[in-house]
């Protein structure tokens, strides 16, 4: 049921930001292009102008305004095009993948970053031949996603570490769980965090938790949040 209700919530999220995303576009596509058009006909007016001209000063203003009105509606634009992405439905393509392999690839990619913040990344597997039925590439961006979660909340946490843990569970799931030791999520906010744009972080453009939940949905699977033992968080895609 839990399942079920997490790709229903999705879906009724993606309804809603199509419907916004083409609104935006519709009316901020010709703002941006206005802007842009007005912004050069502004610095041809200013390039012909004397410096000691009285209109000069308005010119210069301007062409200041212009350009922050193009900049921030380019900005804009960029924001809604990369969050249209929630609104497409990933397809996996599944096949078995050995648990251990998809780990250390993972490792591998994260290991200049990890070692220039100076945390250390620990991989536990169970069985150790433990293997998934996945979208490769899908559970690649699913996980990494949340590895650079936990290297973001570990900024400024001494003795920084990173648990990678695959578990077998009964009635054949399978559970993948990322683990911090760094300051955790608080309970108001872990239901927030899967909001689309809902963001904790000073840069964060808050997609990344809903993309992990929605490849879980596609694959079947579920995500849950909870507290590392000794502090920090746990976020888990049970399969």
């Amino acid at each position: 049921i839990e399942t079920e209700l997490s790709a229903k919530e999705l879906m009724a999220w993606q309804t809603v930001i199509r419907v916004m995303a083409h609104e935006v576009m519709n009316s901020l596509t010709p703002i941006s292009s206005l802007a842009a058009t007005a912004k050069d006909n502004v610095a041809g007016g200013l390039a012909q102008t004397a410096p000691d001209s009285p209109v000069h000063a308005d010119l210069q203003d301007a062409a200041e305004a212009l350009e922050t009105l193009t900049r921030r509606s380019e900005g804009l634009l960029h924001f809604v095009q990369n969050h249209r992405r929630l609104t497409r439905q990933p397809a996996a393509q599944v096949e078995i993948i050995p648990v251990r392999r998809v780990f250390s690839r993972l490792q591998r990619l994260l290991a200049d970053e990890l070692r220039v913040r100076d945390i250390f990344i620990a991989i536990d597997v169970a069985p150790e031949t433990l293997e998934i039925t996945a979208d490769p590439g899908l559970l690649d961006q699913a996980l990494i996603n949340l590895l650079r979660n936990a290297i973001e909340a570990l900024r400024e946490a001494p003795d920084a570490r990173i648990t990678l843990t695959a578990r077998a569970q009964p009635g054949a799931r399978v559970a993948i769980t990322v683990s911090d030791n760094g300051p955790g999520i608080a309970p108001g906010q872990r239901e927030k965090v899967f909001v689309p744009f809902y963001t904790t972080k000073r840069q964060g453009s808050g997609v990344g938790l809903t993309l992990v939940r929605q490849i879980a949905a596609v694959h079947g699977a579920n995500v849950t949040i909870a507290d590392t033992h000794g502090g920090g968080a746990s976020v888990s895609i049970v399969f």
